[in-house]
């Protein structure tokens, strides 16, 4: 019955909650030090918000359009974007001070888009280290996000039945 349902959803969510706590605190050596937040669109499909952030909720405001910055290209191009230092900020000067100012300390900026079965982006995966020396946007960083993107696209089409293959 209904009660079954209703405890089956709400641990397929704790099961995606947990995964994505967990990537965004372990990430991997090659993520060691970087900071993960992932993005879904928003009912109307021109906005990107970030998802299982309960425990930042100064971050909720952190929303991208489509085609702004690297997470909104990223979803509109299909493609791995990279920045380092002031080229992460190009295009921004519209975004609040505070956000920009937040944004100006980092270091690398790598977007990836999570795609579905077929190809369709679903999420984008962001992630953002505030140390230069960081190989977040090297080929081993680039390849475990790519794989968490992976994971990520399962948990939203498999688990939680939020998107589809289609």
């Amino acid at each position: 019955g209904p009660v079954v349902v209703d405890r089956v959803s709400r641990a397929r969510y704790t099961a995606a909650d947990l995964f994505v706590r967990r990537l965004r605190a372990h990430p991997g050596d090659a993520l060691e030090g970087s900071s993960l937040h992932l993005y879904l669109p928003d009912e109307t499909g021109m906005a990107l918000v970030p998802v299982f952030e309960s425990d930042r909720a100064d971050r909720a405001t952190d929303w991208w359009q489509v085609g702004q910055g690297l997470v909104g290209r990223a979803w509109r191009d299909r493609e791995v974007l990279t920045a380092r230092g002031p080229e992460g900020l190009e295009g921004l000067t519209e975004l609040p001070a505070q956000r920009r100012e937040r944004y100006g300390s980092l270091a690398v900026v790598v977007a990836v888009p999570v795609l579905n079965g077929s190809g369709r982006p679903i999420a984008v995966l962001a992630g953002s280290s505030t140390d230069p020396t960081s190989g977040l946007d090297g080929p081993e960083g680039v390849q475990t996000l790519l794989t968490s993107a992976d994971a990520i696209a399962r948990v939203l089409v498999d688990l939680l039945g939020w998107e589809t293959d289609g």
